[in-house]
């Protein structure tokens, strides 16, 4: 069975109407023909990240938990009432993970966006509290954590291509705050833009 799950949070003029998939497939040859191959170099207008065994997304979820933010929950959870459209992938006949997607309009982009800068406060005043060996500490030491929370490369693809460090797994501190700071610059763009955000994220069964 694969072990890698992943997101795609794509800019969407307000003149277009959000792309809708039915399959993982179809959202991969969306993203190379549509994002990965004509993306004007140094514009976010996408970010797309791979995780094995979806460590991306747990980390999110336990990093906005430790810093008492609620507002990025659309990251690693999927809340029915919100969710505009989703798919289940099976292995055989069983299930084994969830996509669902979800629109992300100024009034829900302007909070996360903020949400964004307070995780990295918050961050950058617990380095030893993120630095538990069952957690960050697992991959960097203090320092190392620090400098990946104080200077992340914002990119569209932060866990597949070379210019973030330690990327290879999608995991590490590295990868989770290049992410971060490179979604919150999609979502600042699409402020700027008057255009939304759609966020589709692949979560384990």
């Amino acid at each position: 069975m694969a072990t890698d799950f992943h997101s795609l949070s794509l800019l969407v003029p307000a003149s277009e109407v959000p792309p809708r998939f039915d399959s993982a497939e179809a959202i991969a040859e969306y993203h190379e023909t549509n994002l990965y191959e004509q993306s004007d170099e140094g514009v976010v207008n996408y970010v797309m990240t791979y995780s094995r065994r979806g460590w991306l997304v747990e980390a999110l979820e336990t990093l906005c938990r430790m810093a008492a933010i609620n507002a990025l929950s659309f990251l690693y959870s999927a809340d029915a009432k919100r969710v505009q459209w989703q798919f289940e992938e099976t292995i055989g006949d069983r299930p084994w993970c969830l996509w669902a997607a979800r629109q992300l309009k100024t009034d829900e982009l302007l909070p996360a966006v903020a949400a964004i800068s307070k995780l990295f406060e918050w961050s950058q005043g617990h380095i030893p509290q993120l630095a538990a060996d069952n957690f960050l500490g697992y991959f960097g030491n203090e320092d190392e954590i620090a400098e990946a929370i104080d200077a992340p490369v914002v990119t569209t693809e932060p866990t597949l291509g070379e210019s973030v460090p330690y990327s290879d797994d999608g995991d590490g501190p590295w990868c989770l705050y290049s992410y971060l700071r490179s979604l919150q610059a999609l979502m600042r763009h699409a402020i700027e833009s008057n255009a939304s955000v759609m966020h589709i994220v692949q979560l384990p069964r």
